[in-house]
């Protein structure tokens, strides 16, 4: 079960693809205007691509993608809890992911929940993180 220890940011902007979307990566976007969080705004991205394989030096990773922008930080594998409600996404991490990402182990991303299907969030977020299941 995820503890969040803080909120890391209100999301403005929620983007979730259509359950028909056959784009080669699909990503799951929160973000935050330039405007809101400057210079460059903020951005976490849960992406999927199961069809390309990354090489890291001697690794070759797959599977889900956590990227963090500004800075383009990125980390594959590392999400062990996500947690669905109104208005909130509660994620859990590995301590490496965290340490990558420099954000906190566990963490909320909040959003206006007038302006996301809380199931279609959920639908998009079980996809682009399978196998682990979505609370």
């Amino acid at each position: 079960m995820v503890t969040p220890v803080a909120v890391l940011f209100h999301a403005e902007e929620v983007h979730v693809p259509p359950a028909d979307d056959d784009d080669e990566i699909y990503v799951v976007a929160f973000g935050v205007s330039p405007q809101t969080a400057p210079p460059e705004g903020l951005c976490l991205q849960i992406q999927r691509d199961e069809d390309e394989e990354v090489r890291d030096g001697p690794q070759t990773l797959t599977g889900p993608c956590l990227v963090l922008d500004p800075g383009q930080r990125c980390h594959y594998q590392g999400v062990t809890d996500v947690r669905v409600g109104p208005g909130s996404v509660l994620i859990g991490l590995t301590a490496e992911a965290a340490r990558t990402l420099e954000v906190p182990d566990d963490f909320a991303i909040t959003y206006d929940p007038r302006t996301v299907d809380e199931e279609t969030l959920r639908a998009g977020l079980a996809r682009a993180l399978a196998p682990l299941p979505i609370g």
